[in-house]
């Protein structure tokens, strides 16, 4: 998971640093934020709301969304976020049984029985 991340972050560095790519450290930060705040495709919920129970407020959202009398409700996010919480384990199961399911389909098994002689590729 965290190789996938970072492989993200840095594909996603590479379309704003300079030839150079000395400037990397001025849109770091911005892209690990864009990448907190985007839904994953698989849980449908991003890692900023899975942490702090709260969507990020953007600046643009000021100017967007207007100002209402809906205001927050750090119960009902709670309860929301304890349910989110209790169907992941079920997600990842699931997506762990889909990539064993891929693994097995594309890898052979071999049955090797004790002092059968096998025949070993060198490099």
């Amino acid at each position: 998971m965290t190789e996938l991340m970072n492989k993200i972050i840095c594909n996603s560095l590479t379309h704003y640093v300079n030839k150079n790519q000395k400037d990397w450290v001025l849109y770091y930060k911005l892209v690990v934020f864009a990448y907190n705040t985007c839904p994953s495709s698989r849980l449908k919920i991003s890692p900023f709301f899975l942490l702090h129970g709260i969507e990020a407020n953007q600046p643009l959202d000021n100017k967007i969304i207007p100002d209402n009398d809906n205001c927050y409700s750090l119960i009902k996010s709670l309860e929301k976020l304890q349910e989110i919480r209790k169907e992941i384990p079920s997600i990842i199961q699931n997506e762990q049984q889909i990539q064993k399911l891929n693994y097995d389909r594309s890898h052979k098994t071999f049955n090797i029985l004790l002092g059968q002689k096998v025949l070993k590729e060198v490099e």
